[in-house]
This record gives structure tokens, sequence and C-alpha cells, in this order.
């Protein structure tokens, strides 16, 4: 098999193209249309899990009946709009019981590391619906870390 041969050529300032614009002013455009790209895959990418997780739920319905279920993230929504100038800091934390048609809004802040005596709590039928579990995070606010050892 014949080997291929590239050709090794220095082209001069006059042989280049010549497009009239500089080459921050080609990164400039460049980076905005790559920000542009990011910014309409991302809000895609958000319409497509909003409509998996719709129709996902309805299965989860079916099989939420009996089942505690427990929501959460690893951080705050980084993309949320600014309001007043403020980013919402708050992570995302839905919980479920069973038999619970309608929610609580539990609007104190708390720590999730509480996340793992909330589920113990649960395991040993202490909490049985949103409003003891929103009292049960009253009582324990602040974790006490040597319990969670």
């Amino acid at each position: 098999m014949a080997e291929a041969r590239y050709e090794e050529r220095v082209y001069t300032r006059s042989e280049r193209a010549d497009y009239g614009r500089s080459i921050p002013g080609i990164l400039s455009t460049l980076i905005g249309q790559f920000t542009t790209l990011v910014r309409q895959e991302s809000e895609l990418a958000r319409t497509e899990l909003s409509e998996k997780i719709g129709s996902a739920m309805m299965g989860i319905a079916m099989a939420v009946g009996s089942v505690v279920l427990l929501l959460s993230a690893d951080h705050f929504y980084r993309a949320s709009p600014l309001v007043n100038g403020v980013r919402d800091h708050r992570v995302p934390f839905l919980v479920h019981f069973p038999g619970e048609k309608s929610g609580v809004q539990y609007a104190a802040s708390f720590n999730t590391v509480l996340t793992y005596g909330l589920i113990e709590a649960v395991l040993h039928s202490q909490l049985t619906s949103a409003a003891s579990a929103g009292d049960w995070l009253d009582q324990n606010a602040y974790p006490k870390f040597d319990k969670l050892r």
C-alpha cells in the first residue's frame, strides 16, 4: 500500500484569505454564536426533560400510592433568573407521603444534611405526613453531626 504524502507549506501574508475582520472580532462572533447555541440547547433540554418528567409522573403516581417519595438536588438551579438582582440559592426538596393529595410549603431554611435523619425517621414510622415532616424539621433544624455517623 502506498503511503500518502502531505506537503507542508507556509503561506505568506498575501496568500492568506483576508476577511476584513480582526482576530478578536472573529473570536467575539464565535463566542457569541457558541453562547447562543448553548442557551438554545439548554432550553431544549429543559423542555424535553419537563415533558419526560410529566409523562413519568403519570407512571410514578400509580406506584407512589404507598411510597414516601423524596426528590432533591445537589445544588440550586444555577440558571435561575435574577429577581431584584438576586439569584435564588434554594435547593429543591420535595417529599410526598402516601395518600396525600396536596402539598405543604415549608418556608424556613434548613440544611439538607438533615435528609439522612428525615429518612431514618420515616423508616421508623415517626413521620407519616408532610405536616409531621415540617414539625420534625423545626425540631431538628440544627443537626447533631455526631448522630449522623
